[in-house]
């Protein structure tokens, strides 16, 4: 057994899973996806905590407030989804672990790539160790390797990865080493991660029959419209929040294990505890989920929702997000210098990217638009400064109907097929939520409240005549809007109201001639976004 003498000298080994959306879309399958998100939760989880305590005569593992450098002792610096930093006096052991790590990697996770390494030389701290071994991987971010096993001249390939076939399905489908593991998984049910954030109602009677589905055609429940939305959002400021404990650990490099491993997981509750929220807030009274996670990690999350609950399920976890994480930031905030503290930001805000798609949809390719969606969102309240009056960058929402234009014929943000022939745009492109100051932008709010008018007034077809003509001849569709005001004056009325509400009364030209602002020098209306949620039923 080794010594249990204290050390001054410390190793890390580091761990960060890579490409981690190829690994979790392949198969395209929903079944494959949700065992693919749930593997990788368990990577950090429970497949960690089997490997090491095969070691815990030589890497005991210890809170961080106990951790004081013992030769047989090792602290966890992160531990979160896909990636993890452990910190010994023991590399030799660090080493060993590691290669255990990698075969069980192999084992349970085959497709998924990763990065790992242990540090070479001893540093005084667990935050230089943590921060050589950072910068090997770093160099090694870029290297790929050959996925096993190699498919040799003849030999069956699953059909949906063009991987080397080990099995079939029950549906005599070749599956690879990646989607075998995921129908074995799946045919066990074993779903610890996403029960983990199935807390929706107390009354057990109801408990019993809410699920997560698992199948679109069957599980999902049926509505009028075969849309569903594939949800990416991404917290704003975390990098920020993060340099600013950096700047604190310099200070105090002592801090480092007191401070970054808390913070991981006091955010992970925030961002799970959310989640939880937004459940709740769209199916406490209901029989069903009609919603999917695929990533619930750090600052960002991805889900997979019905089109009918999209946007009310963004902007319920958004204002969550923005209390819980105001919470956490001020508990932080009592636990850092002064000169530190002031720096940190009043909560995190979130931008979101929703891609709406038919049910027969790539998963992959959509979920890459709402990405795409999510960064155009970041860009746009960036590079409007909003909330200058105290620093902080407003939370908002860009989103797009993806199956009537081929994926990937345009670029997020090009904005040529909302065009009009003489100028000006139909759409708004990103839209406010949450609770910080909005600037300019509108509100998603006032957009939903302005699609309540229109279907309760069944403008719907009108709508999207005026649409047509508002797109190819600006004249006729002014004299078609001024025929609407003449013969329908409460409805203008009503839709000008709402359009208060989404434009905060900063109309710059005649709302009767219809939802129309100046932004960045062009005439923008929400007309395309709103026929689009209305068609799908988003709104």
């Amino acid at each position: 057994m080794e010594s249990s003498s204290q050390s001054s000298i410390h190793y890390a080994y580091c761990f960060e899973a890579k490409s981690v959306q190829s690994y979790l879309f392949a198969g395209s399958k929903l079944r494959h996806l949700v065992s693919a998100s749930e593997l990788l939760e368990r990577l950090t989880d429970s497949i960690l905590d089997t490997v090491t305590s095969a070691f815990s005569d030589s890497l005991k593992i210890c809170e961080p407030a106990h951790y004081k450098g013992a030769n047989n002792t090792a602290v966890f610096a992160r531990r979160s989804a896909g990636a993890f930093y452990l910190v010994s006096p023991n590399r030799d052991s660090l080493t060993r672990l590691r290669l255990q790590v990698n075969l069980l990697v192999e084992d349970y996770l085959p497709g998924l790539s990763w990065v790992d390494d242990v540090s070479s030389q001893p540093e005084p701290t667990p935050y230089q160790a943590v921060k050589a071994c950072l910068q090997t991987l770093n160099q090694q971010a870029n290297i790929n390797y050959p996925n096993l096993p190699v498919a040799p001249p003849i030999i069956s390939l699953c059909e949906r990865t063009s991987e080397p076939a080990l099995a079939e399905s029950n549906n005599s489908d070749n599956l690879d080493a990646s989607l075998f593991i995921k129908e074995y998984l799946q045919k066990n049910n074993r779903e610890s991660f996403f029960n983990r954030l199935a807390d929706v109602n107390t009354d057990d009677s109801l408990h019993t029959k809410l699920k997560w589905p698992l199948d679109l055609e069957n599980d999902f429940p049926s509505w009028d419209k075969n849309y569903i939305a594939i949800i990416h959002i991404d917290g704003n400021g975390l990098g920020q929040l993060l340099m600013s404990l950096q700047e604190a650990v310099k200070q105090n490099e002592q801090e480092y294990l007191s401070l970054y491993p808390e913070f991981s997981a006091k955010l992970k509750q925030a961002t799970e505890a959310s989640v939880k929220q937004a459940i709740n807030t769209l199916y406490k009274d209901s029989h069903f989920y009609g919603a999917r996670p695929i990533v619930v990690g750090g600052d960002d999350i991805t889900f997979m929702v019905r089109a009918p609950e999209a946007l009310y399920f963004t902007d319920a976890f958004i204002n969550a997000f923005e209390v819980n994480t105001e919470l956490l930031i001020a508990e932080l905030r009592n636990n850092l210098p002064t000169s530190v503290a002031s720096a940190l930001p009043v909560c995190l805000s979130a931008c979101a990217g929703i891609a709406f798609c038919n049910i027969s949809a790539p998963f992959s390719r959509v979920y890459e638009r709402a990405e795409e969606l999510c960064d155009l969102a970041k860009k746009y309240v960036k590079s409007q400064a909003l909330n200058s009056d105290i620093g902080e960058v407003a939370s908002s929402i860009a989103f797009e109907q993806l199956n009537e234009t081929p994926v990937n014929e345009y670029q997020a943000g090009e904005m040529g097929k909302y065009q009009c022939a003489q100028g000006g745009y139909l759409s708004l492109e990103v839209y406010h939520t949450g609770r910080l100051n909005r600037g300019q932008l509108p509100s998603l709010q006032g957009l939903i409240g302005l699609g309540s008018v229109v279907k309760q007034n069944k403008l719907r077809g009108k709508l999207k005549d005026y649409f047509d003509k508002r797109k190819n001849t600006p004249k006729i569709a002014e004299d078609f809007a001024d025929k609407l005001a003449y013969k329908h004056p409460n409805i203008i009325a009503d839709i000008n109201c709402a359009l208060d509400e989404l434009y905060q009364g900063k109309t710059t030209t005649d709302k009767t001639h219809l939802f129309t602002i100046q932004k960045q020098g062009n005439l923008h209306s929400p007309l395309a976004d709103l026929i689009e949620l209305i068609n799908m039923g988003a709104i």
